[in-house]
């Protein structure tokens, strides 16, 4: 048998209010002092005169006690270590205390690099299978190796690239990691 879970229970001093003091009555709605417009009354039970129900108004139904809000804070904001500033490559390679990584700048061209690779090299697998079955336009060549051809150089592109992309990415990964610490050693004002 279980237990059903305990309920949150009501907390006062949450919404601002002390449980030793009454809740505050507000005094109802006064007519504004003057003359009643002339003109025939409808039949009905008639509304004193005065402003119009809360209902009306679009104010607040809510009558109970009111959340306290936080203090606004400084709108400054907080002052804190300074902005990296970024290198360009050349200062990036020149960095003789290996602040600025090279690696990150460098990952986009080598896969774009690997690619252009990997598809050459994907062209010239589809051409040397589909010329294993030796294309000579006087015979009657079999279709086979066009076939496994059309098969086999894209399952290898396919395969290269995503070893490729794996690689690359654990390699990004660990720059990544590297770079939050670093920033994670600057707010905490650590060297």
């Amino acid at each position: 048998m279980t237990t059903p879970p305990e309920q949150p229970r009501f907390n006062p001093h949450q919404y601002g209010v002390r449980p030793d003091t009454p809740p505050q009555q507000t005094p109802p709605p006064q007519a504004p002092p003057g003359p009643t417009p002339p003109g025939p009354t409808p039949p009905g039970p008639q509304r004193p005169p005065g402003p119009p129900p809360q209902w009306q108004q679009g104010g607040p139904q809510h009558t109970g006690p009111q959340p306290v809000l936080p203090p606004q804070g400084d709108p400054r904001p907080p002052a804190g270590p300074p902005p990296v500033r970024r290198r360009g490559f050349f200062g990036s390679l020149l960095d003789t205390r290996f602040d600025a990584m090279v690696t990150p700048m460098l990952i986009r061209g080598f896969y774009i690099l690997s690619l252009v690779i990997i598809t050459l090299f994907s062209i010239g697998l589809f051409l040397f299978i589909w010329g294993l079955g030796g294309n000579n336009p006087y015979e009657d060549a079999s279709a086979w190796p066009l076939v496994i051809a059309c098969v086999v150089a894209p399952l290898t592109w396919i395969f290269q690239v995503v070893m490729v992309r794996l690689a690359l990415e654990f390699v990004i990964n660990q720059f990544k990691i590297t770079e939050e610490l670093q920033k994670i050693r600057r707010s905490t004002g650590q060297r």
